[in-house]
């Protein structure tokens, strides 16, 4: 399976890991899935570090895996 590696740096917000996931291609809204991830209650738990995320992945997948809640 394709994967897309972001890096989260500490301290990043929410809508700036947003912006990143749409300019890797990862998700066509970064304002939806910011107010997805605010609504979910990941917005908050988003962790710093390197990531490699699946091309395709869902919401909710990708959710949890920059939040490590695997």
């Amino acid at each position: 399976m394709e994967t897309i590696r972001i890096t989260i740096s500490s301290g990043t917000g929410s809508r700036t890991v947003c912006n990143q996931l749409a300019e890797a291609g990862l998700i066509e809204d970064a304002a939806a899935f910011d107010q997805y991830l605010i609504d979910s209650g990941y917005s908050k738990r988003i962790s710093a570090g390197t990531f490699e995320i699946p091309i395709g992945a869902s919401d909710e997948e990708i959710a949890k895996i920059i939040t490590r809640s695997r």
